[in-house]
């Protein structure tokens, strides 16, 4: 087979009046041909800014990345631009973000063939029978924004593959969504890349989604550290002869910070040197206080919404009752398209409900209009979505300064990097927020909503895009601010991180509170 994708010696590093980040160092990587690829690695590893610069959106700092021949990294914008187009699909983290609204399903999968110049009929023929393929054909007319998560994903994935594309990039596309519907995102992309010999990079930070792939790459700190082919796994010696050693192999050998090396035929023998001791041993993070608790913060009362006319109508959120108290976390959970992110928008007034009652800290947030719901929310209410909405072109901690300047009031330095430190983002600070990773985006955007003290925090998907270590760390962290600060913390998730640390649990699937 021959190589759709090449990467040769790959470096991107983000210049900053801070100092430089590298998110890339000396990365290797050829994908065949009707090849599909894993790349998996933890939050900040590298693994969207890989998939960008074999997109041609980012431009190496050093290197070379050759797609079916063509070396885009020495092409110009419009000349990558093109290319990509014709040649490349797209699935993005977000699939709101790729699907025009106002759209319908069909329209939306055909966009980019019409684009291309493909007449109206051909375009919607293959749409169609893309549609069909995923078991969507019945919503062909409908608008993309009355779909549910997981039946987005699909369409996202269909308007990817539409202009019959010879490369398809995924980057996260199962981030929003349920295990069980993640899956079958994971099996559909598989099986509709095989279908039509198309190669593919897949990139996620679920160790799951390589099953659907015919080989899996690990990445860590911008550096390609294992492969994994047919249950195999090897380690990957990079440009200089980097190695990265498995966490568990340094733990089982008791490695200090220096070893020694020698070789006897095809084997490598590292011995550990004792480490010095520190002068201050870790001190363990203190345990939380107890409970603040006692007041309602949130009180649903029998809570209904529904979208769409007549027989297109929709029951999102269905009775639904519930009291909320300071200081607790509530985890929403339900399958995708259960109306987890429904209920957070009824709750923080975005949109009223057809039936029943929604007070917050005793106000019915529910009979307020548009201004009036606006004003309670700032006072009282921070929501963090899963469309982020950080200004790209600032730092974290702008983005922090800016968020409470519009809420009329002030934050300073030292406040808004204890904030992030909490979020584990103390060296990203003050790096643009484009240059971070997906996860780190996500932590910011928390951050932004805990630099305001809110009685009421509501979180959708905190922990979609984050690898196992960070969401713990996030779930710690929901915990920890009921219970120092007294805020109630509302949470859609399909995470057991998040749901073990939970108060109480509204499961949506069954509509019982």
């Amino acid at each position: 087979m021959t190589d759709a994708i090449r990467v040769q010696n790959l470096f991107v590093v983000y210049r900053t009046a801070y100092g430089d980040a590298p998110s890339l160092q000396g990365v290797s990587l050829d994908v065949a041909a009707g090849e599909i690829v894993c790349i998996v690695g933890p939050s900040g590893s590298g693994k969207s800014t890989l998939l960008r610069a074999i997109a041609g959106l980012e431009v190496p700092t050093a290197g070379d990345v050759t797609v079916r021949g063509t070396v885009l990294s020495r092409q110009g914008e419009r000349d990558r631009g093109a290319f990509r187009a014709r040649h490349i699909g797209m699935v993005s983290q977000y699939a709101a973000d790729t699907l025009a609204p106002d759209l319908s399903v069909r329209d939306a999968v055909a966009l980019q063939s019409r684009l291309l110049g493909t007449t109206r009929a051909a375009a919607h023929r293959t749409a169609d029978g893309l549609l069909d393929e995923v078991g969507l054909s019945a919503l062909g007319t409908s608008r993309t924004r009355s779909l549910s998560g997981g039946e987005r994903q699909r369409v996202a994935v269909c308007a990817a593959l539409a202009h019959d594309p010879d490369i398809v990039l995924a980057d996260e596309p199962t981030g929003e969504l349920d295990v069980a519907s993640a899956a079958t995102i994971h099996e559909l992309i598989g099986r509709l890349l095989r279908s039509r010999s198309a190669a593919g990079v897949i990139v996620s930070h679920d160790a799951a989604a390589a099953a659907h792939a015919d080989r899996a790459l690990s990445i860590a700190d911008g550096r390609l550290a294992e492969e994994q082919i047919d249950g195999r796994t090897s380690l990957v010696v990079g440009p200089g002869g980097w190695v990265r050693l498995p966490d568990e192999v340094r733990a089982a050998a008791a490695l200090g910070d220096r070893v020694s090396a020698d070789a006897t035929g095809n084997e490598v023998r590292l011995r550990g040197r004792p480490s010095e001791p520190t002068a201050t041993p870790p001190q363990p993070i203190p345990p939380s206080p107890p409970r603040i608790a006692t007041s309602v913060v949130t009180e649903l009362d029998e809570v209904t919404k529904s979208f769409g006319r007549g027989t297109a109508r929709r029951t999102a959120v269905s009775g639904i009752s519930a009291r909320v108290m300071a200081g607790t976390l509530t985890a929403l959970v339900g399958r995708s398209g259960s109306g987890k992110s429904t209920l957070l928008n009824l709750i923080a007034g975005l949109t009223r409900p057809d039936g029943g009652r929604i007070s917050v800290l005793g106000a019915r947030i529910d009979t307020l209009d548009h201004a009036g719901a606006s004003a309670f929310r700032r006072n009282t209410i921070a929501l963090v979505t899963q469309d982020l909405g950080l200004v790209p072109f600032l730092s974290p901690v702008e983005n922090l300064t800016l968020a409470m300047e519009i809420r009329g009031a002030t934050i300073d330095a030292e406040h808004a990097r204890t904030t992030l430190s909490a979020v584990g983002l103390d060296g990203r600070a003050d790096h643009l927020v484009e240059h971070l990773s997906a996860g780190e985006r996500q932590r910011t955007a928390i951050a932004r909503a805990l630099a305001a003290r809110p009685a009421l925090l509501l979180i959708d998907e905190p922990t979609s895009r984050l690898d196992r270590a960070n969401a713990r760390a996030i779930g710690d962290l929901l915990l920890d601010i009921c219970r120092r600060h007294g805020t109630a913390v509302i949470c859609a998730t399909h995470d057991d991180e998040i749901i073990a640390r939970a108060d109480m649990v509204i499961d949506l699937d069954s509509s019982t509170g």
